[in-house]
């Protein structure tokens, strides 16, 4: 289980933001996320804007995924860990959540219209994938 701290809890959106004092839009709760787990947050160098467009303020996982950096898993059959991160659509574009507590099945991310929250993973519109970084199987 990875605890933000309070003070990220409600920090507005923003694109390209990456911490509770700037805000976050989805890629950043993501990288912000793996901060505080300790680990190598994804950069941006390593993403592009093709086949997902310019979801989470046009910060995209394609490259990463085309390179082998992340292994599609199978969810639900396969059991979600802390920091898989979770695509699905939110306000009308692709979007990307992260797993902070694997056991209860709950993600963090941000919304334009609340800010950094924690949902279940079910509470999620269509999800499209669960992804895990390979470096951390």
């Amino acid at each position: 289980m990875i605890v933000l701290p309070t003070a990220a809890l409600g920090a507005p959106w923003c694109r390209g933001g990456e911490s509770p004092n700037t805000g976050f839009d989805c890629w950043g709760v993501v990288r912000y996320v793996y901060i505080i787990a300790g680990k190598q947050p994804p950069t941006i160098a390593e993403v592009s804007e093709t086949s997902w467009g310019e979801a989470c303020g046009g910060k995209t996982l394609e490259r990463e995924w085309a390179t082998g950096d992340w292994a599609l898993i199978s969810y639900p059959v396969e059991p979600l860990r802390d920091l898989d991160v979770v695509i699905n659509y939110a306000d009308e574009d692709i979007h990307a959540s992260v797993v902070i507590d694997a056991d209860k099945r709950r993600v963090a991310t941000a919304l334009k219209a609340t800010g950094l929250r924690t949902f279940r993973i079910d509470q999620l519109n269509r999800v499209e994938g669960v992804y895990r970084r390979k470096q951390l199987t």
